[in-house]
């Protein structure tokens, strides 16, 4: 069976953050070559997430 990997993801903050919860964020690089978030994205998920301690912000 053929693996077929996608080539451009763009993610949002809730598949971040609950990837990063279940410790799964390798799974989006066997998938994707490319993964782009917006910045709007990075400071929801890493900015807020450092201003309110968040334990999975720097993951």
């Amino acid at each position: 069976m053929r693996k077929l990997i996608m080539v451009l993801a763009v993610i949002d903050s809730d598949v971040l953050i609950h990837l990063a919860k279940l410790n799964k964020l390798e799974f989006l690089r066997q998938q994707y070559s490319n993964i782009f978030i917006t910045k709007t994205i990075y400071n929801e998920t890493v900015i807020q997430g450092i201003k309110t301690q968040k334990d999975d912000a720097l993951i």
